[in-house]
């Protein structure tokens, strides 16, 4: 998944009943629905064997 222009967050929800690691923090996550924020043009890996994982961008307003 790479991330369009001028998106800054995406949200995704969690499918099923065990718990998931974010890849870059290790916290353990109960399935829900969770934002991550990303830098645009990011690429985010969303890694969960045997599950689709559905998602939507968000748009935000950039600050500088």
């Amino acid at each position: 998944l790479v991330t369009s222009p001028n998106i800054y967050q995406l949200q995704m929800t969690i499918p099923g009943e065990e718990p998931w690691r974010h890849i870059l923090g290790g916290l353990i996550v109960h399935p829900s629905k969770v934002s991550i924020s990303v830098l645009e043009g990011e690429i985010i890996a969303l890694l969960r064997p045997g599950h689709i994982i559905p998602f939507h961008e968000v748009n935000s307003i950039h600050l500088i």
